[in-house]
C-alpha cells in the first residue's frame, strides 16, 4: 500500500499523462470514462459496454520519457473511441489527428478481414492551446457534402476540445471542459461541479495522487518531463519561426536583387534605344540640311 504523506492535498493536473490515466485509462475508472464520452461526444446510441484498449500500465512512467496521452476503448457495437491530449499545438497537428485517426481505422483488419471488419472510429483531442479559428471550444468534424449536408460515412468523427475558450456552464460537457482545463489549481471541485458524481470521483482520485507520496512523486516526475519538452518544443518552435523569416527575407532580397538586375538591364536596353534613337535623328536632319553652294 503506498505511504501516505501527511502534507494538505496538493493540486494535480488532469492533464499530465500519469494523472489523466489514472482518471480515464484503468478499468476501474471506466464509468468516468463512459461518463466523459457520453458527455462530449453525445452519441444517438450511448455508449454502455467499454473495453479498454490500452489500459495504463504504470512501467511505461517510469522511464525518463514521455508517452503519448491518450487512451483508446471499444464498445459492445464495434466503435472505437480514441481520446488525445495535445498540450503543444503545432503547423502539423491536423494532419497528426488524422493519421492517428487512421492508423486505428486500418488496424480494425487483419489478414483475411473484409471491410465489414471496419467499424466507426471516434476521436477525441484535448488540446491546451488554440489554433482554429472562431470562438467554439469544442468543434465537430465528419464527412459531409458541403450543399446538401449528407454524411458519407459515420465512421469518421473528430471532436476538439480547445481548452482555453471553454466558458464556465451547467452541462456536464462544460463540466468536464472545465474540470480539464482548471483542475490542475483545485484540491476540492467547485460546488457547482459538485453535483456530478463522475467528477467527484475524478477529483478523488487527483487527491489520492497527491497525498499518496510514490504516486505524487512519479507524478511530480512526469510533470517535469513534460515542462522539459514543452521548453524544448517551444524553443523549437521559435528557431523554426526564425528559420523561416530569415528564408522569407532571402527569398525578398534575392527577388530584389533579381529585380534590380532587370531594372539595369531595361536602363541599358533604354540607353542604348536613346543613343541609337539620337544618331538617327542627327542622321535624318543632315539629310534635311540645307546644301550650301
Amino acid at each position: 500500500m503506498t505511504a501516505r504523506s501527511l502534507m494538505p492535498p496538493r493540486p494535480i493536473d488532469p492533464l499530465v499523462d500519469y494523472a489523466f490515466k489514472r482518471v480515464f485509462g484503468t478499468v476501474a475508472t471506466i464509468p468516468l470514462w463512459r461518463h466523459f464520452l457520453n458527455s462530449i461526444i453525445k452519441p444517438q446510441v450511448p455508449f454502455a459496454e467499454l473495453t479498454l484498449l490500452n489500459p495504463m500500465n504504470e512501467r511505461e512512467f517510469e522511464e525518463s520519457k514521455l508517452t503519448v496521452v491518450d487512451v483508446k476503448a471499444r464498445d459492445a457495437d464495434g466503435r472505437v473511441v480514441q481520446v488525445e491530449v495535445q498540450l503543444l499545438t503545432h503547423a502539423a497537428l491536423t494532419a497528426r489527428m488524422l493519421y492517428t485517426w487512421a492508423e486505428i481505422y486500418r488496424n480494425q483488419m487483419t489478414r483475411g478481414d473484409d471491410f465489414d471488419a471496419l467499424f466507426p472510429v471516434v476521436s477525441v483531442w484535448i488540446v491546451a492551446s488554440s489554433f482554429l479559428p472562431g470562438t467554439a471550444c469544442h468543434s465537430r468534424f465528419e464527412l459531409l457534402d458541403r450543399s446538401s449536408l449528407v454524411r458519407l460515412s459515420d465512421h469518421v468523427e473528430f471532436h476538439v476540445l480547445e481548452l482555453p475558450k471553454a466558458m464556465p456552464g451547467l452541462a456536464e460537457e462544460d463540466a468536464w471542459i472545465h474540470f480539464l482545463k482548471e483542475a490542475g489549481a483545485w484540491t476540492e471541485l467547485p460546488h457547482p461541479l459538485a453535483a456530478i458524481a463522475e467528477l467527484r470521483d475524478a477529483m478523488a482520485i487527483l487527491n489520492d495522487i497527491s497525498q499518496g507520496e510514490a504516486d505524487y512523486e512519479l507524478y511530480a516526475r512526469r510533470l517535469y518531463l513534460q515542462r522539459l519538452e514543452a521548453t524544448v518544443q517551444k524553443r523549437l518552435a521559435r528557431l523554426e519561426d526564425a528559420e523561416r523569416q530569415i528564408a522569407a527575407a532571402e527569398h525578398q532580397i534575392a527577388a530584389a536583387e533579381q529585380a534590380a538586375a532587370a531594372a539595369e538591364q531595361t536602363a541599358a536596353e533604354n540607353a542604348r534605344r536613346v543613343e541609337e534613337l539620337t544618331a538617327e535623328n542627327a542622321r535624318l536632319r543632315a539629310q534635311v540640311a540645307p546644301q550650301g553652294d
